[in-house]
């Protein structure tokens, strides 16, 4: 954010509920729930002409907003790490991952969240040497900030919505970021396929990337933003 406020863009973030800063509600963790939270943040500001970033679980809650609220006042979507469009395993969709490991997930979140979330650690920032120890002991940090009820809850929504047909219907400039060594979203289950479904999205790949790309790359990451900003600016 610093990077591309300091190009004169408007940096707006906000915490997802159940994370961060927000309330810790015990209901909507849908999609659509958050879709509206995001909704309402729009019109509550009164923006135009936005372009929304994501990363992780949060690209399907731009394209859910996109489904119920429409395009008119998004200018491109840029959406780094995705899960998108459909993780479940099932009869159509056989490289998905299985049920079993969602709900084996769950328990060790319940059993000990603060062990299973520093357990993830090695997956999320990857065999990456430029991120200290520090900025892995506040990345664990943010995780720690959310609510049980909430990770659960959120971690469900993400594996089991299915996103593929959304994913046709969205027609404005998409950028796609992913890390080929993504082992939480792999990148043959999510950003290729994703980018096959939309009309106009542009899949880039970092090499030897892990899922965290937004703090392990984030210096390339910003530049590559703010170049794709500037090309497809309306």
């Amino acid at each position: 954010m610093n990077h591309l406020a300091n190009s004169g863009y408007r940096c707006i973030a906000y915490d997802r509920r159940g994370h961060g800063r927000s309330d810790q509600p015990w209901t909507g963790y849908t999609y659509d729930t958050l879709a509206s939270d995001l909704n309402k943040l729009i019109e509550n500001l009164e923006l135009e002409n936005v372009t929304l970033i994501s990363h992780s679980m949060a690209g399907g809650e731009i394209i859910r907003y996109l489904t119920n609220y429409g395009q008119e006042k998004i200018a491109q979507i840029i959406l780094t790490s995705p899960n998108l469009p459909f993780m479940l395993k099932s009869e159509d969709n056989p490289q998905g991952i299985n049920k079993e490991v969602i709900d084996q997930f769950t328990h060790y979140l319940q059993l000990d969240i603060h062990g299973t979330i520093r357990a993830g650690v090695g997956s999320f920032f990857g065999d990456t040497p430029v991120v200290s120890k520090d900025m892995i002991e506040w990345g664990i940090s943010l995780f720690s900030q959310a609510s049980l009820r909430a990770l659960i809850e959120c971690n469900r929504s993400n594996m089991q919505t299915d996103f593929r047909n959304e994913l046709k219907n969205i027609t404005i400039p998409t950028l796609i970021i992913h890390g080929d060594a993504d082992v939480s979203a792999p990148i043959t289950l999510t950003a290729e396929r994703s980018k096959e479904l939309m009309p106009h999205a542009r899949l880039l790949v970092y090499n030897g990337a892990p899922h965290g790309t937004v703090l392990t790359h984030k210096e390339q990451m910003a530049k590559n933003i703010e170049s794709y900003i500037k090309e497809t600016a309306k």
